[in-house]
């Protein structure tokens, strides 16, 4: 088939079993498969996040520095990955397509979580933030940037042979996740918390 049905009929397969309940017991929402809890997330409170507000505020400061990075990674994570791995469109096809449809997957995943919790971004607890970049119009906890960033790192780092020159780049991949999730907070339209959830989901 080409690409474009694949697509359909991969995440079709991988959406199978996939369920998101709340738990009575802790207020979470748990991520199940097959009925197996495989995450766990609960809502931290308003007070927790506007105690966040001073750090988000703060790394504004950091904006000049990573502006040009944050505009890249709106809507492209690839090119970051490319520039740790080698990975290149026409030379491995087969792995960009799996690669492409573990993000498609990650985001049907993370935006159930958004809704469900439904939590406000940090312009809305503040006009001082003014985010560098056009807040996304949904729930900000937890990050999808970081929940993608670190699910393609841990993706990879799975496929990844062994050996020390692998290894590098496996914590190259890590460093780069951890990267892209601040830069979110940099732009001011996450707080860490969030960048924090994405990262246990992205496992």
């Amino acid at each position: 088939w080409e690409n474009w049905v694949r697509s359909y009929v991969l995440q079709w397969e991988l959406c199978q079993g996939i369920t998101l309940v709340p738990n009575p017991l802790t207020s979470a929402m748990e991520l199940q498969a097959d009925g197996q809890t495989i995450a766990r997330i609960a809502q931290p409170s308003t007070a927790f996040f506007a105690a966040q507000l001073p750090l988000v505020l703060g790394w504004a400061k950091l904006r000049l520095e990573r502006i040009p990075e944050i505009l890249a990674q709106v809507d492209n994570q690839f090119a970051f990955v490319a520039s740790v791995t080698g990975l290149h469109p026409e030379r491995h096809r087969n792995t960009v397509e799996l690669l492409v449809n573990a993000i498609q997957f990650t985001v049907l995943i993370e935006m159930q979580f958004k809704h469900a919790l439904a939590c406000w971004r940090p312009h809305q607890y503040s006009a001082q933030v003014q985010p560098v970049i056009t807040t996304p119009g949904h729930g900000s906890f937890p990050s999808g940037h970081s929940t993608q960033a670190f699910m393609l790192a841990r993706l990879l780092s799975f496929m990844l042979p062994a050996g020390a020159y692998f290894d590098s780049m496996r914590e190259q991949l890590y460093r780069q996740a951890a990267r892209i999730a601040t830069n979110r907070v940099i732009a001011g339209v996450h707080f860490p918390v969030d960048s924090v959830a994405g990262r246990l989901l992205g496992h």
